[in-house]
């Protein structure tokens, strides 16, 4: 039938994830969440037991939407401990307190992914959770299925009561216990339970779980706990700087949730504290009750350069470098100088550990800078400007970070796509200047984004007898199709086409979701009108073609000797029958096509014989 090619597009996508372990880094989970570090709350740190209940799950989301902190890219509404019963009931399945979720934990996910969100559940390794409620030891299997069947999207592991710590609540003290085998089994589980879960996991560093986390979690704590004062934050950032490179796209460390919102902090060591996670590409979960959040945290909470920073699709952590002449890290301790690459330049952090002080920093010192003149832009600020160094006097605790990119970034090669015949393309050419004007008003957010081109400008020439449109972007890889006449088979394995799949569906996901774009242009046969599906047909499409390394439709017509509209639907038609009876209903040519009957005009006379 019709649809049988869209059954091609949606396959090979899970390849498409497996595919993209091959980074540099250890294997990444495959379970296609976790590209960038996930945004969003936890209850523990508001209030606890407490606040583990679906009133307070709703209220913050309804929270993430009235004070933009969804807009911002926080997803995640996540319940920590104390959500079930104290025991599992008959039939061994972990329940809901009634008095917390009257209506069931179903009910409270669907009214959350209505809001366009997502919701997170907490559970343990051990026999019980840290609040002593039931663990998911031994019953790790099915803990996932009912975590799925309730629509869970997101579960964090926490590692009291596992056999390293029998007895009373985390009395293992040996860093090198070793908790991988129950992680290892709550994440087949979750892998087996039909739904994507992220999976993150809370065993506190031990076993240097940065070593092996990126295999089993989405993300894992390298550390004990943020107990909530400035010397955890100084611990925990020392702690991170020396194992920033076990972070990439699928899986990162997590430096645990923000302590930002709860008068623990002052207002400099919150900015250092956001700014630190942020650029360590750490998880960022507000631990706060937000509807109490002033606008002065809201607003850092949302700052769109440091989240752009944390969420970059390149997936590198930060960490210390030493300047020359500057002392060296000393263990324990928060080193001044920070500096991670992005995707499009180099971020650098300076922070005052200790009192008042001014820090500079030469751009030749910086890793992946070197010598040159740098633009740069501070993004608590907004500052700008350019040189070979940057200075910034900071108050006790505080933090200045940059965004710096070379100059010859805004003199770069350009690539012009110009139309030859515009007026005779009519509204078509308008219709693709507008394509990209939604999407410079779209979310940028979305991990797809980056897959789709950028439209810097447009313009008009004059050429005999018409207007040429010309489209400014940047420069463009090779085509598919280029691309697949270098092999001399003129085919390309399905390994290289799952991972330009994953490309390829991100993007579209992108342009249907977040701009409600259909890409492909309108120029389907039979003027009917094209929805989102249209795009998936002409994946499927692509997909035959590089795969057997010829075109499934040619649209070849033997009277005209070239390509006609009326021969490549002629050889749909010979592969798939005719179109369905609905679709035919509202094409604006089917009389040139179709008899009132719904016969083909044009099957016997536009087919090769």
């Amino acid at each position: 039938m019709w649809s049988t090619l869209l059954v091609l597009a949606a396959t090979d996508v899970v390849s498409g994830l497996a595919f993209e372990k091959s980074n540099g880094l250890k294997p990444r989970l495959d379970n296609g969440l976790g590209k960038t570090p996930a945004l969003g709350w936890n209850s523990w740190n508001q209030g606890g037991c407490n606040a583990a209940t679906a009133a307070v799950a709703l209220d913050t989301a309804q929270g993430f939407i009235d004070l933009g902190l969804k807009d911002a890219g926080y997803t995640y509404v996540n319940i920590d401990d104390c959500w079930s019963t104290s025991s599992r009931d008959d039939s061994g399945n972990l329940v809901p307190d009634p008095s917390k979720f009257p209506q069931g934990m179903k009910s409270l996910t669907d009214q959350i992914h209505a809001m366009g969100l997502k919701f997170g559940l907490y559970g343990d390794a051990g026999t019980k959770t840290c609040a002593g409620y039931p663990g998911s030891q031994g019953h790790e299997e099915q803990d996932a299925k009912l975590l799925a069947s309730w629509g869970v999207d997101y579960w964090k592991h926490d590692n009291c009561y596992t056999p390293c710590n029998a007895g009373e609540m985390q009395t293992c003290t040996d860093p090198a216990g070793n908790t991988q085998t129950w992680y290892v089994t709550m994440r087949d589980a979750l892998q087996s339970s039909g739904r994507p879960i992220f999976y993150s996991l809370c065993n506190w560093g031990r076993d240097s779980v940065w070593t092996w986390g990126a295999d089993v979690g989405n993300s894992w704590r390298m550390s004990v706990d943020n107990w909530g004062g400035w010397e955890d934050v100084v611990r925990i950032a020392s702690e991170a700087a020396p194992i920033a490179s076990y972070s990439a796209p699928h899986g990162f460390n997590d430096l645990d949730m923000m302590i930002i919102g709860n008068g623990k902090l002052t207002a400099a060591e919150e900015r250092a504290h956001f700014g630190i996670w942020a650029i360590s590409k750490s998880p960022i979960f507000i631990g706060t009750d937000i509807r109490k959040l002033s606008e002065e945290t809201i607003s850092l909470f949302t700052n769109k350069g440091l989240l752009a920073v944390n969420q970059d699709p390149l997936g590198k952590a930060a960490t210390t470098f030493r300047p020359e002449g500057a002392a060296s890290p000393v263990s324990g301790q928060l080193y001044p100088y920070w500096a991670g690459p992005l995707s499009d330049g180099v971020v650098v952090g300076l922070v005052a550990p200790g009192g008042d002080q001014t820090l500079s920093v030469n751009f030749s010192d910086v890793p992946g800078l070197g010598e040159g003149t740098f633009s740069w832009t501070e993004l608590y600020s907004g500052n700008t400007g350019s040189g070979t160094s940057v200075s910034v006097s900071l108050g006790a605790h505080d933090i200045a970070v940059f965004k710096v990119v070379s100059q010859a970034h805004y003199c770069r090669y350009v690539m012009l796509k110009i139309s030859i015949q515009t007026s005779s393309m009519g509204q078509q050419a308008d219709h693709e200047v507008n394509m990209y004007r939604r999407m410079a008003e779209s979310p940028k957010g979305h991990p797809g984004r980056d897959a789709v081109r950028t439209l810097l400008d447009t313009f008009y020439i004059d050429g005999h007898g018409d207007k040429h449109q010309c489209l400014v972007h940047l420069p463009f890889f090779e085509s598919i199709l280029t691309f697949l006449r270098c092999n001399p088979v003129e085919r390309l394995p399905s390994e290289v086409i799952a991972f330009v799949l994953l490309r390829l569906f991100l993007a579209l996901d992108y342009l249907h979701t977040e701009c409600q774009i259909v890409y492909t242009a309108p120029e389907v046969i039979l003027e009917a009108p094209w929805t989102y599906s249209v795009d998936i047909w002409n994946v499927g499409c692509m997909i035959w073609d590089v795969y057997e390394g010829g075109s499934l439709f040619t649209g070849y017509d033997p009277e005209f000797q070239k390509y006609r509209s009326r021969a490549h639907l002629a050889e749909m038609i010979n592969l798939l029958g005719p179109p369905p009876s609905s679709l035919l209903a509202q094409g604006e040519l089917r009389d040139k096509f179709f008899s009132s009957e719904g016969k083909s005009r044009v099957l016997s006379s536009c087919l090769p014989q």
